[in-house]
């Protein structure tokens, strides 16, 4: 059986990997960061660094989005999406709201990773200076309480941005389902006036 074009969405939304920076625990699990698949030590999961090189994704084309590579600082791919022929006002919003999520998850992660680099090169300076880095080289047991403390003193801002990002995916179903409906009923609607005709 076919998929429903609103089902191909919701499972596009959820094969874009997302991070859960304010979860941390003891083991050593391997998390994902941006859907970059990183190890740390005792589970803490941290922001990709500017030393980490970001795969060069080729650009794949669809009939409604571009898909191109994750952008380097920020790791959020960049989608573009088609304007449908004949775009009605609920298919136009629900696709401005598409492209805004994208956007907002980009400026976020621009941010904090901005911010995260920043302070791990504090950081490695620091301890350079007091001789703890034998030749500067990072080791994962030196940079460890720097995640820990990293992560602890950004909970509240890594709490903000996963509610936020619930609700706004939420009202992205909505706006989904509104357009489902509506291209349901244009359908209904060609079959009881036009019965020939398979496709809208």
């Amino acid at each position: 059986m076919r998929a429903s074009r609103f089902s191909k969405k919701i499972l596009f939304c959820k094969n874009i990997k997302y991070p859960a920076s304010h979860r941390f625990g003891n083991s050593n699990k391997e998390f994902f960061n941006h859907g970059n698949k990183v190890s740390t030590n005792d589970g803490l999961k941290h922001y990709s660094t500017k030393e980490q090189e970001s795969k060069s994704l080729k650009t794949t084309y669809n009939s409604s989005y571009k898909y191109g590579a994750p952008h380097p600082e920020s790791n959020i791919p960049s989608i573009e999406f088609n304007v449908r022929q004949n775009e009605t006002k609920k298919e136009k919003t629900f696709r401005q709201h598409k492209q805004d999520l994208m956007s907002w998850h980009h400026t976020f992660w621009l941010q904090q990773n901005e911010k995260f680099n920043k302070e791990k090169k504090e950081y490695l300076e620091k301890r350079e200076c007091e001789n703890t880095i034998k030749d500067g080289k990072e080791r994962a047991d030196e940079l460890s309480l720097f995640y820990r403390e990293f992560l602890d003193k950004n909970f509240s801002v890594h709490f903000k941005y996963q509610r936020e990002w619930y609700k706004r995916n939420f009202l992205l179903v909505w706006h989904g389902l509104q357009v489902d409906v509506e291209r349901l009923g244009k359908r209904l609607m060609v079959k009881i006036t036009r019965p020939w005709i398979v496709h809208l």
